[in-house]
């Protein structure tokens, strides 16, 4: 039970650090992840907050799950809403506390970049450590790759793609602009996963030594 309850702990502190990576890469203007682009493209269509269009988006994933796995799809899966509701809730903290952060010069606006990118590999392994549920991103990847038999990495790949394309898209129509896609979503899209892997390769059995999970 303590175990249970240290993984829940390290499961919503990764979130907490997620939403300020999302936050710092959204303040860095430098361009945000490929899954953050499309909640934050449609905030400034809505005027909603980013973090309440990041839960109807990961509600919206996790049905597309349902429909793809029908019988498949695990009751332990519905977490997913209640932690994308956390999640969202974080990103409107986490916003909210970054609002006063303007910087000007690029290299202040890399530094912000960089620091996000860090910020969501750790993230992302601490969410795999503790190994409660998946993302909806990443949970609606793995729930095609298994139905349709396909690489989980090509699916990941089409699906970034796609939020990014959807972004753009909507971007352009609203604003004329491709709005946050810039070279943060590039790059965020080549580290991010990186730095987590990196991690989780060198530090879980250390983690889950320590903690007793």
């Amino acid at each position: 039970m303590k175990a249970l309850a240290t993984r829940f702990t390290m499961f919503v502190l990764g979130l907490f650090i997620l939403s300020y990576g999302v936050a710092l890469a959204i303040r860095s203007k430098l361009g945000v992840s490929p899954i953050s682009s499309l909640p934050v493209a449609i905030s400034k269509v809505t005027g909603m907050t980013v973090g309440r269009i990041t839960i109807f988006f990961y509600l919206v994933l996790v049905v597309a799950q349902i429909i793809i796995l029908r019988k498949d799809f695990k009751v332990k899966n519905l977490l997913q809403i209640a932690f994308s509701s956390v999640f969202g809730f974080f990103t409107d903290s986490a916003l909210s506390v970054t609002a006063a952060l303007a910087p000007q010069s690029y290299i202040i606006k890399l530094i912000f970049l960089l620091t996000s990118v860090f910020l969501m590999g750790l993230a992302v392994f601490m969410l795999l450590v503790a190994d409660i549920v998946n993302n909806s991103p990443e949970a609606l990847c793995k729930a095609i790759a298994e139905k349709y038999s396909i690489d989980f990495a090509k699916v990941k790949i089409w699906f970034d793609l796609s939020c990014v394309a959807i972004s753009a898209t909507v971007s352009l129509i609203f604003f004329g602009n491709i709005g946050l896609i810039r070279e943060g979503t590039i790059i965020g899209a080549l580290f991010i996963g990186k730095i987590g892997g990196f991690f989780y390769r060198s530090y879980k059995h250390k983690v889950v030594s320590m903690l007793g999970i």
